[in-house]
């Protein structure tokens, strides 16, 4: 996804709430500045439905999404830490 995406979505999908996640960014950016980078993590469900359980597909997927959420979480936190930008570290 790039600003352009952004700032222009071609596809107008909405959530249970009413609104895209395009709307979202775009908002808080006009209100805030804010993100300038946007990452979004997921997992394709492959079945949409009613119920109160996960699929086996999403038991198996989740710790791995889990996981890859915590690197990027430290990757981000060294290097705000270290006051470099990504993948430049002070040594």
């Amino acid at each position: 996804m790039d600003e352009k995406n952004i700032a222009h979505p071609q596809v107008n999908q909405r959530d249970a709430h009413g609104f895209s996640i395009f709307q979202v960014i775009s908002l808080a950016r006009e209100m805030t500045g804010f993100p300038k980078v946007v990452t979004l993590y997921g997992i394709e469900p492959l079945e949409l439905g009613f119920g109160d359980r996960l699929s086996p597909e999403i038991k198996r997927a989740l710790p791995v999404l889990v996981e890859e959420i915590d690197r990027e979480i430290k990757r981000l936190t060294i290097n705000l830490v270290t006051n470099t930008h990504p993948g430049h570290l002070n040594k």
